[in-house]
């Protein structure tokens, strides 16, 4: 199993859970075991949303050390070209396309189980939820409650 998180995801760790340093330590073992990655546009939208806060410094701190950091160029340009609203005219440098791009880069290699995980499942007026993209595209999705349990870490 690969998991593969959005931002959301990271700050939901830092805002939610009861011991945010356990839970991290947790994924960072996922990380270093390469069963954990998420694309470099997710560190640079949480470094440009939540500056100084848990989820950008781990997410900082890891970054190296992912065994898989983004999508290829060919799944961005096929996700940008074919997911209809998944780019938020409103926040062009948004990670949404690239989180999706990224999960399905990792099927095109080979990955069987690729999951996402997020807590963006609402629909937003200038864009679709990560969680409605991967449902239209078959990709596995899952919140980070359900990550961290299906993991063996108690949540929160």
């Amino acid at each position: 199993m690969k998991w593969v998180l959005d931002s959301a995801a990271i700050n939901y760790v830092a805002t939610q859970s009861r011991n945010y340093n356990a839970a991290f330590n947790r994924l960072t073992e996922l990380v270093n075991g390469g069963e954990l990655t998420f694309c470099d546009q997710v560190v640079a939208e949480l470094e440009r949303t939540a500056e100084g806060e848990p989820g950008p410094l781990w997410a900082a701190t890891v970054k190296d050390q992912r065994a898989d950091p983004g999508a290829t160029y060919s799944a961005q340009r096929w996700v940008l070209s074919n997911v209809e609203d998944i780019v938020d005219d409103d926040d062009p440098v948004d990670a949404a396309p690239y989180v999706v791009a990224h999960a399905k880069s990792l099927q095109d290699e080979g990955e069987s189980e690729i999951t996402v995980v997020t807590e963006d499942t609402a629909d937003k007026p200038t864009r679709k939820a990560i969680r409605t993209v991967c449902a239209q595209l078959a990709i596995p999705c899952l919140s980070v409650a359900d990550m961290m349990q299906a993991c063996g870490h108690q949540w929160p």
